[in-house]
């Protein structure tokens, strides 16, 4: 074959005569003679015709050079011609090429060869079923055993099966910008929305080349990416982070770290700390060189520590970044683009990814629903802000010319600082720019200072009222039609995990007494049963989320719905979907209503819930068996036989209400006779009618003492009183009898 090889190789021939050639090289054994033929040929125009034969041999060849050093020029030449030729390849030499340049240090270039295939072809590269989501699953196990390079391939093969797949979408573009390729990351990101739990779990942890971030040096390729993106002409705006830290030493060099990492060539990090008694002062001191001012003195508070820092600060663009968060890969450059493209906007936001536990867990996409900056979408703390539509506050710059306007952060504010600015800077008319960069990594844990979600959600409501209060619906025209119904056809639908929950004698009394006012009751948790109704009353306890509605829409009910709200008091958080998707709300609670105000659902005076499991015969029995001499505190025999739910709730003579305990506590105890004993966090819930005759003790120290107190004030006339107050006020019949009352007055009103 030597004469024939040295022919071909001198005179240029049509690929078809050079494909010929190589194989009957390679039917007679001659692999280096049709390595050494095609070798050239494919460097300057390989062809499938050249392709697939040099790929053949080459294998074969390379292969036995594995033990005397291995021709890596050859393993690379293959690798382009495969890249450039994908369709020339059968599926498993590309196998084989892409495990061979993994175990010799040519992993770089797999994504490539994998991203040459065509869709079906990636999946048949990787050992998992044609799904999205298996090669998601297969990906992550790769990236667990630091094999980055096949990773990728599998996420992106993943993206390239199923575009809208988030967990596929985010892992593709993560690890192509630990890879240095920021364009296809950028693209990447740039089709991504909000996430669950349940997807971003299926995201791993990002990297800076083969490290976890915020661990390790931006990689040259990727800060080179990011030069690659500036405007012509343009320079990086100066971009100036504050961080206040007391006591967050566990956390704060994350912090520290995924400023510094970033790289950014315009940035002025300055960083605060009131006098942590932890090892944060040793962080600062160990990170001194990435921190250009260090402030350590003591504050007021964190938004005197912003202040503080703010006053410090030079750059054009102005944030925050809490000790216990932290700042994501190329986040700076992503927030300096999109302010570069928006010159006009004052406040520049990226997206956010939620950290717990070590591990992600949510993608807050702001303002995805297209509505943008606005007073009365801020003001929807139910129906936008707690769904995610804006801000969790770390992946946004402003600018110092807003902070000027509006005068700095309200230093009265302790948890929603923010929420102040952003109410504020959008009744400027700020404008806003933004990029589906993931900008920051926000950490829940439970001693930052918005797990006091009852605290904050008050302060943040009362701003609100303060900057942009709502205009809530008028509950008139949504009852008006169902209300002027002879008879009103009212459903009762107690809650579906109890739906035997209300007495039988109790609803029997209520059909009687509601008969009387022209009022046809039926008592039924099915939704199915809503078909035939006027008007839906539906027992609702926290989190029981929205999907009850559709149900009862699904039956064919039209009319209004209104959600008691049991649990109010409790969780008001908890209702935010609620209040969405019903037409009107009833709370237990005076103090609930700040926190239901909203533009969706109409909120009617509050009224507590009835004492549901009892009509008025049994609660006759219960009084007569509670009544009597007792010694000690420990509940009778008698009582706990009759109701043996009441063991928690009463002793001896008087109740001690815990504060998250719904109002039926403090009626049953007085149904009982007893005198309620409720903590004094409870006060702002406790219902506003009871009589003077009937006190309710607050507990604010020793329990042993407050029960003492209320046996003082137990005696026969007194308990017979209690007990007629209750029977007569917070049983079913009564309950709904002044509720439908009520609901006319409102329609007669409007």
């Amino acid at each position: 074959m030597g004469p024939a090889l040295a022919l071909a190789q001198s005179a240029p021939l049509a690929h078809a005569t050079l494909a010929g050639i190589a194989g009957l090289l390679l039917i007679h054994g001659g692999l280096d003679e049709a390595v050494a033929l095609l070798r050239p040929q494919v460097a300057r125009a390989p062809s499938p015709a050249l392709v697939a034969p040099f790929i053949e041999a080459g294998l074969t060849v390379f292969r036995r050079t594995i033990n005397d050093g291995a021709d890596l020029g050859l393993l690379t030449a293959m690798a382009d011609c495969a890249i450039a030729c994908p369709t020339a390849l059968q599926t498993s030499h590309r196998r084989e090429l892409i495990r061979l340049m993994e175990s010799h240090s040519l992993g770089r270039r797999i994504p490539g060869l994998a991203a040459a295939c065509s869709s079906i072809e990636r999946v048949a590269l990787f050992d998992t079923p044609a799904d999205s989501d298996a090669l998601v699953a297969h990906g992550l196990v790769l990236t667990a055993g630091g094999r980055f390079y096949r990773a990728r391939a599998a996420f992106e093969a993943a993206h390239a099966l199923a575009p809208t797949n988030l967990a596929a979408g985010l892992n593709a573009a993560f690890a192509a910008l630990a890879d240095g390729d920021v364009d296809t990351a950028r693209a990447g990101f740039s089709l991504i929305a909000p996430g669950d739990e349940a997807t971003v779990a299926q995201v791993a942890w990002p990297r800076a080349g083969n490290t976890p971030w915020p661990w390790a040096p931006m990689p040259p390729a990727m800060r080179a990416g990011f030069g690659a993106l500036l405007p012509p002409g343009a320079s990086w705006p100066r971009i100036s982070l504050v961080t206040p830290s007391l006591n967050q030493g566990d956390t704060l060099e994350a912090t520290i770290l995924s400023v510094a990492r970033q790289d950014y060539p315009n940035l002025q990090y300055i960083v605060l700390d009131a006098g942590s008694a932890d090892a944060s002062r040793a962080v600062i001191a160990r990170h001194a060189e990435h921190i250009d001012v260090a402030v350590l003195e003591p504050d007021r508070g964190q938004v005197d520590a912003l202040n503080k820092g703010f006053a410090l600060a030079d750059g054009a663009l102005l944030g925050w970044l809490n000790a216990d968060d932290m700042l994501a890969p190329g986040a700076l450059f992503a927030l300096a683009l999109a302010a570069l493209s928006e010159p006009d906007a004052d406040i520049v936001h990226g997206a956010c990814l939620v950290l717990r536990d070590g591990g992600l867990v949510g993608l807050q996409v702001p303002v995805a629903d297209g509505r943008g900056l606005d007073t009365a979408g801020l003001a929807d703390i139910h129906g936008r802000w707690l769904r995610g539509a804006y801000f969790l506050q770390p992946e946004t710059l402003f600018t110092r010319r807003l902070l000027d306007r509006v005068g700095g952060l309200d230093a009265s504010l302790h948890y929603t600082p923010d929420y102040g600015l952003w109410l504020r800077a959008a009744a400027l008319g700020a404008g806003l720019a933004g990029t589906a960069w993931p900008s920051a990594i926000y950490r829940l844990h439970p001693a930052q200072k918005t797990a006091a979600r009852r605290a904050m959600l008050a302060e943040q409501v009362a701003v609100r009222d303060r900057l942009a209060p709502l205009s809530p619906p008028d509950p008139a025209p949504l009852l008006h039609a169902a209300m002027a119904n002879s008879p009103l056809r009212l459903l009762v639908m107690p809650h579906p995990a109890e739906p035997h929950a209300i007495a039988d004698d109790a609803v029997a009394e209520a059909v009687v007494a509601l008969a009387a006012e022209g009022v046809a009751l039926r008592v039924d948790a099915a939704a199915q049963s809503a078909g035939g109704a006027d008007l839906v009353v539906r027992i609702t306890r926290a989190h029981d989320g929205p999907a009850w509605v559709a149900a009862i829409r699904d039956a064919g009910f039209t009319g209004p719905v209104i959600a008691w709200l049991f649990e109010d008091a409790s969780d008001p958080i908890a209702h935010a979907e609620i209040a969405t998707v019903v037409d009107l709300l009833l709370p237990c609670h005076a103090a609930a209503v700040p926190f239901l105000r909203n533009p969706h659902a109409a909120v009617l005076e509050p009224l507590p819930p009835p004492i549901i499991g009892l009509g008025a015969r049994q609660a006759a029995q219960l009084f007569a068996a509670a009544k009597g001499p007792r010694s000690g505190h420990a509940a009778p025999d008698a009582w706990l036989d009759v109701a043996a739910r009441f063991e928690r709730r009463l002793t001896a003579r008087a109740a001690l209400i815990a504060p998250d305990e719904p109002p039926n506590s403090v009626y049953e105890t007085l149904l009982a006779g007893q005198v309620p004993v409720v903590f004094a966090e409870y006060d702002a819930g406790t219902p506003s009618t009871l009589e003077a005759s009937l006190p309710i003790l607050r507990h604010t120290g020793d329990a042993s003492r407050a029960l003492a107190l209320a046996e003082a004030g137990f005696d026969a006339a007194g308990a017979a009183r209690r007990h007629a107050y209750a029977a007569q006020h917070h049983l079913l019949a009564r309950r709904l009898l002044t509720l439908i009352g009520r609901l006319r007055a409102i329609t007669v009103r409007g």
